[in-house]
């Protein structure tokens, strides 16, 4: 399904290229897009199989590479000696 995300905070960091944004001061910005997919089911399909594309021709991280990833970040190579991240003592 196609996704629609205002241009605030971190979302378009979040959908990339493959949400269509909208301006949250101009409300219209968001019917407009919203009336065309429901006007013109060759663009709602086009928006679908390009979403599709995307998805199956990505690698994405899985949840445990994004948790590893985070750890990773903060606190670095340090490990307790039973697996867990050792908080540094600061």
């Amino acid at each position: 399904m196609p996704c629609l995300a205002a241009r605030v905070g971190g979302l378009e960091e979040a959908g990339g290229a493959q949400a269509r944004y909208f301006c949250p001061d101009e409300p219209e910005g968001l019917l407009t897009a919203i009336a065309r997919w429901f006007s013109d089911s060759r663009a709602l399909d086009l928006e679908r199989s390009r979403i599709e594309d995307y998805l199956s021709n990505t690698d994405r991280p899985t949840w445990n590479d994004t948790g590893a990833g985070v750890l990773q970040a903060i606190f670095g190579n340090r490990k307790a000696t039973d697996g867990n991240p050792k908080v540094p003592n600061n």
